[in-house]
């Protein structure tokens, strides 16, 4: 059998998952292999092992006949091997697993991010599908025992995620790959370097309008608590806080356009009941209404970077659905929210942000933040969660509570 020179990425299940278009088509340019990521996604049955409501499990091998039926259909008949990524823990709780026979691959990123650390779960992805590229051609296999290099696998994920960090192989698996698999793996690991190295500083982009013929809020003081925050934080090296305020239309444009640019936008002012808008200013100091539609808008052709969107605005909800088609995460008010409220949200969120919490377990510690200060409104705030229905709807996840 001819060695795979070909792989396709494929959903196993409806989720969202980021774009790894740019640094595929940087893989595939070496000529080591074709890589590319089949739009869609293939639909799944039942897990093969539950435990209670809380554990379920899926059996490779289940998984491995759809890949391969799909790989054989006229649709993918070009495929040599399948990577399907799923968002549910496979057997035994392993990252990834493959076949010889079915000539596939599933990785699975079920709470990778929290599992990993400081390894993104788009570096784990380009990693795993470089390394299953070269077992492909190669038949390279994992070794057991930690070393430190790419191809560990010893069960205990936090070694794995140790040995991504390092990116390098061992004596064993250098004496064995070809000059041609290490360039490649090499090139892979620059990609990573490269995109990450580079990004690693997050920026956090607040923006804020206090309009003069709008009740006063509390903006500077919620300003003054963030930034607080990071400079008590752990991972204070890891952020940026830039700061915009009497924001009007023309300076929130420039400033997402801004590099680096924003990976959370947080807007902190007021936002109206009937009309479903957030208030900016206008060159006067007055509101200027902007609906959720316009924030979109702006949104859609510069988002890639953005993974969160905050609007600490009372009424916000439906603004955050909007946006939601543009961003993987939008936080937003479901009622009318008290300044002390909003500020112990925003407290409670950016010091799990800043260390090192996901998006959604930040928001539950910013709920909580406001429970700490005796405040009543801990349901008001609502996680979105890009997920996408049959229907083409983005939903809560959490039917509009405080928590998921």
């Amino acid at each position: 059998m001819r060695p795979p020179k070909t792989l396709r990425i494929i959903k196993l299940g409806d989720f969202y998952l980021p774009s790894l278009t740019r640094q595929l088509r940087a893989l595939s340019s070496r000529g080591y292999c074709s890589i590319s990521v089949e739009s869609g996604f293939l639909p799944i049955p039942e897990p093969d092992y539950k435990i209670g409501d809380f554990i379920s499990e899926y059996s490779f091998d289940s998984l491995a006949c759809i890949l391969d039926k799909f790989r054989r259909s006229s649709h993918a008949e070009s495929t040599d091997i399948m990577v399907g990524v799923i968002n549910y823990s496979l057997q035994r709780n392993y990252f990834s697993i493959s076949s010889v026979d079915y000539r596939c691959v599933v990785v699975s990123i079920s709470n990778i991010e929290q599992l990993l650390g400081s390894v993104s779960l788009l570096e784990f992805l380009i990693l795993e599908i470089s390394q299953y590229a070269v077992a492909a051609v190669e038949g390279h296999e994992w070794h057991g025992a930690p070393r430190r290099c790419l191809y560990d696998f010893c069960g205990d994920k936090r070694d794995i995620a140790n040995s991504l960090k390092y990116r390098s192989l061992c004596t064993d698996c250098d004496e064995r790959l070809s000059e041609s698999s290490k360039s490649f793996l090499s090139y892979a690991t620059g990609i990573v370097s490269n995109t990450f190295g580079q990004t690693e500083m997050q920026k956090i982009l607040f923006v804020s309008a206090d309009p003069t013929n709008e009740s006063r809020l509390a903006i500077q003081r919620e300003h003054r608590w963030i930034k607080q925050e990071l400079q008590m934080s752990i991972g204070r090296e890891r952020f940026a806080f830039d700061c915009l305020l009497a924001v009007r239309p023309s300076d929130l444009s420039r400033a997402l356009l801004q590099v680096p640019r924003a990976s959370i936008l947080h807007f902190s002012g007021h936002g109206t009941d009937g009309s479903g808008s957030i208030c900016l200013e206008d060159e006067n100091g007055n509101a200027h209404p902007v609906t959720g539609a316009a924030i979109a808008a702006l949104l859609n052709p510069i988002s890639s970077q953005l993974s969160c969107v905050v609007l600490n605005a009372c009424y916000s909800e439906n603004q955050a659905y909007a946006i939601l088609e543009y961003v993987p995460y939008v936080i937003a008010m479901t009622d009318a929210i008290a300044d002390d409220a909003a500020i112990a949200y925003s407290i409670g969120f950016y010091q799990a942000v800043f260390n090192g919490e996901t998006i959604p377990r930040s928001h539950l510690l910013g709920c909580a933040q406001i429970q700490m200060m005796n405040q009543n409104q801990h349901h008001i705030p609502m996680l979105l969660e890009k997920l996408v229905t049959p229907a083409n709807k983005a939903v809560n996840p959490n039917g509009g509570s405080g928590g998921i």
